[in-house]
């Protein structure tokens, strides 16, 4: 292995022999000497491969010179502390020897262990020139201290920290130790955050250090002396964005955790607000820390307010008064609303008079009768209903009807079937049987409990606590209060003994006060109560199978009898209501049932007679069933009156439900509605063909007209 001495020798032994080669005297001479005589082939050929190890060697020479001139200027700009030119010198020095096209692998080798070398000085050099601008302490007590130098003197040369950061920077240096934000992030931040430290500067020093008398001021001053420290740094805009974060979360947990003191004291209020602008004067704008700090005191104040409210809140539900008192609205309360339905009527009346007596008497206890001790009757009884006047189905269908030819249509019957269709007359050949009515209460007046008059007090309170605060912080102080009426529906959810009873109180709260927030929640509350009971009457229903006549009478009774308790308990409850209320959800959960029931007939197949007295016998107990209102609600139900003539329909012969028609009634179902049930219940047959085509012509003319 040859040293670098002895390569240093061989390097300048080439130089000496290129320059004798190379001269004007060396050239003349060999000159003259082939001029006397001539060459011969073997001589040039000679000559010619000489002339190539020459330009070879002189390549070589070039690399190893320009190798050499690289480390020697490397170490002159080392001397002088010109890093940056030394790091980029280093890089380019690497590059040479890897790319040299010296044959000798020995002497490759030897260059690149000398260019580590070189680099291992040139990496302590700078880094302990770097501790000399930046240096850290640490003492066993714990103190940590920083001093920062924007320039120092090292060796008659003067060294500044910006040109040091200028080559961390370009040349993406990866060592923590010159990643100064990193240094006061571990120097600093773990103790600033603690709160059993404090930091002072010193001139250009920052020291770390325990302290037993730690308090809301002697953080500012470790906030303010942090701030001092970073602003000596130049280029310090990195150090400020990565130390932002942690220091402005810390304030803003200082100001949230001693906000009661904060709030008392004058003198922490405005030193909070001096430090805001300080560290904004600093350039820390980063997050609007000023305007936080600003903002978050009078944040702090509304939700004092909020938050005692809040607890007078709580209060009220720990021992809660539920104890009732009648209140009255002031505005006049309108009665059911009428959905003007058309009542059934028929020149049919008359002639079924007798027979419709018959059978009131033969049902004169309605369902109850028709329970357990009559089950053996089901079967006879209905084969019977529709036998008294035909023999049966069949021969009704097939004999009888077949042999007539069509009634004649009345005259002037499409201007009759117009006319009723604008004004139906009042009349009806169903007579449903009176129904006791629950007791209801006085008009527009409703029950509440005591719990809204203390509510209304508390939230009139927080109102007025807004005048303790500038113009610009009421938008926010008001936008508290859905806290308020959250928190009062929460906790009301789970105390009141009635749902309607809360919905009461929170009526009361919506008359007092305008808010958007308390009127959607006390509307969900409604909304939950008529959901729950038109879901637990819809799946009463649904134990019928969708109206199945194999179901037993007895069975049907039960679930019949269970529906009707599900209206009493709903009954019961929405006597807490005023009037108008109590009608509307009335008209609507009864309408939502009878609509189940229409929906359940008309999605049926062929319907034959026993079957169509088993739904006409349920339709009737159904329509018949106890409701506050009496009579008053077959005209606010619109399906009421649809469901009394399916009903109707159920036992009519075709030609009673023609003359029917023809006196402009059945307006309640569309076209294929009323088709469509003429057809699950008659025998296909010419005269059916035949009414049931009339009966599209007549909607026809009269859609048209």
């Amino acid at each position: 292995m040859q040293t670098i001495e002895e390569i240093d020798t061989h390097v300048e032994r080439l130089d000496e022999q290129i320059t004798r080669l190379v001269s004007v005297d060396s050239l003349k001479t060999q000159l003259s000497a082939t001029s006397h005589r001539s060459l011969d082939i073997k001589e040039l050929g000679q000559l010619q491969a000489r002339d190539g190890q020459i330009v070879t060697e002189i390549e070589q020479l070039h690399e190893l010179w320009v190798i050499t001139t690289l480390k020697k200027e490397i170490e002159v700009n080392l001397e002088m502390f010109e890093f940056e030119n030394v790091f980029a010198s280093l890089q380019k020095l690497t590059e040479k020897i890897q790319g040299i096209s010296l044959n000798s692998a020995s002497v490759k080798t030897k260059w690149l262990e000398r260019a580590t070398q070189l680099q291992d000085e040139v990496q302590e050099t700078f880094t302990k020139t770097w501790k000399q601008l930046v240096s850290v302490d640490e003492e066993s007590s714990g103190t940590v201290s920083v001093t920062f130098h924007e320039e120092v003197e090292i060796d008659d040369f003067a060294v500044a920290f910006e040109s040091l950061a200028d080559v961390v920077e370009t040349f993406a240096l990866p060592q923590n130790i010159f990643n100064l934000a990193h240094t006061i992030d571990t120097c600093f931040m773990n103790t600033y955050l603690d709160d059993v430290y404090v930091l002072t500067l010193n001139g250009s020093t920052l020291s770390s250090s325990k302290t037993d008398t730690h308090n809301i001021l002697t953080h500012i001053q470790s906030t303010k002396a942090l701030v001092d420290f970073i602003d000596l740094i130049p280029q310090n805009t990195r150090i400020i964005n990565y130390i932002s974060t942690p220091l402005f979360d810390k304030l803003k947990e200082l100001v949230t955790e001693n906000a009661d003191q904060i709030l008392g004291d004058q003198s922490l209020k405005d030193n909070f607000l001096e430090l805001g602008q300080y560290v904004q004067a600093k350039n820390f704008t980063r997050g609007k820390i000023n305007e936080w700090i600003t903002h978050e005191l009078y944040e702090l104040t509304i939700q004092q307010y909020l938050n005692q409210h809040l607890d007078m809140l709580r209060r009220v539900f720990e021992e809660p008064d539920f104890s009732t008192v009648t209140r009255t609205i002031q505005s006049s309360t309108p009665s059911l609303p009428s959905s003007n339905p058309v009542p059934m009527t028929t020149t049919q009346e008359a002639k079924s008079k007798n027979k419709s007596d018959a059978d009131a008497d033969e049902d004169e206890d309605g369902w109850d009768a028709w329970g357990d001790d009559d089950q053996d009757q089901d079967d006879k009884g209905a084969k019977q209903t529709k036998a008294d006047d035909d023999d049966g189905w069949e021969a009704w269908g097939d004999d009888d009807d077949e042999d007539e030819p069509p009634a004649p249509k009345p005259k002037k019957l499409l201007s009759k079937l117009s006319k009723k269709s604008r004004s139906p007359t009042p009349t009806s050949q169903l007579q449903n049987k009176p129904q006791p009515t629950p007791p209801l209460a006085p008009p527009n007046t409703y029950q509440t409990t005591h719990i809204p008059d203390q509510v209304l007090s508390i939230i009139k309170s927080y109102i007025a606590s807004r005048a303790r605060l500038p113009e610009d912080q009421h938008s926010s102080h008001m936008s508290k209060l859905n806290y308020l009426t959250t928190t009062y529906f929460m906790l009301g959810s789970r105390s009141y003994p009635s749902t309607l009873l809360q919905y009461n109180d929170g009526y009361y709260l919506t008359q007092e006060l305008s808010l958007p927030n308390l009127k959607s929640l006390n509307d969900r509350l409604l909304f939950t109560f008529i959901k729950t009971y038109e879901d637990r009457i819809a799946n009463e229903l649904s134990h019928l199978n969708g109206l199945d006549p194999g179901i037993s009478a007895g069975q049907s009774m039960l679930v019949v009898k269970k529906i009707q308790s599900l209206f009493d308990e709903m009954f019961k409850e929405l006597s807490f209501l005023e009037r108008e209320t109590y009608s509307k959800i009335t008209v609507s959960v009864i309408g939502e049932f009878y609509q189940l029931i229409i929906d359940s007939v008309m999605g049926k197949g062929d319907i034959g007679e026993a079957e169509s007295v088993y739904l006409s016998k349920l339709i009737d107990n159904f329509l018949q069933m106890n409701q506050p209102f009496g009579a008053e609600l077959k005209n606010s139900v619109k399906n009421w009156e649809k469901l009394r003539k399916i009903s109707y329909i159920l036992n009519a012969h075709l030609k009673e439900i023609m003359e029917t028609f023809y006196n402009g009634e059945f307006y309640e179902f569309e076209t294929d509605e009323l088709v469509s049930l003429i057809d699950k219940l008659f025998a296909d047959s010419d005269l059916k063909r035949s009414y049931v085509a009339e009966i599209r012509e007549l909607r026809a003319e009269a859609d048209n007209q």
